[in-house]
């Protein structure tokens, strides 16, 4: 992780790092789905926030925060496949962020973002929706749990 076709994508530079996620930009928010959203996130958005670090970080702060629903999943499913490396406390509050809403997509994202992650820390996962149950939807909850 990432793939040589990544690596070459996101390059080395912070310059680099700004080309790239303008076009995930495009890409994400341009007739957008979730059958390319989905591995856009998990794969270049995720590649580009191991490779490019806090600046990478500061653009899914970004995206978390976005009128777009499709850059708010992005960010809720950008480390699906960072298994340890996952930032425990950045998804928990990425998840509490997106709880009140009602749109299936967010509330999917959720409960696969910490489905993902029950399988490297299945007691802190189960920890957080316990004690956000009253926050997160039967959706969400039902997807975090779904292999509990």
């Amino acid at each position: 992780y990432p793939t040589n076709s990544l690596t070459f994508f996101i390059g080395s530079t912070s310059d680099d790092c700004k080309q790239a996620s303008a076009c995930l930009f495009t890409l994400i928010t341009s007739k957008s789905w979730w059958d390319t959203v989905d591995p856009l996130s998990s794969d270049a958005v995720g590649a580009l926030v191991m490779k490019h670090g806090s600046v990478a970080i500061e653009l899914m702060d970004e995206w978390i925060h976005s009128d777009n629903m499709w850059l708010r999943r992005a960010a809720l499913l950008h480390q699906l496949k960072f298994k340890e490396k996952t930032d425990c406390s950045r998804l928990f509050h990425f998840c509490l962020h997106c709880a009140h809403e009602e749109e299936f997509f967010i509330r999917k994202a959720i409960g696969w973002a910490l489905r993902q992650h029950h399988r490297v820390d299945s007691s802190g996962v189960e920890l957080f929706v316990r004690n956000n149950a009253d926050k997160l939807s039967t959706l969400s909850k039902k997807e975090a749990l779904k292999h509990a």
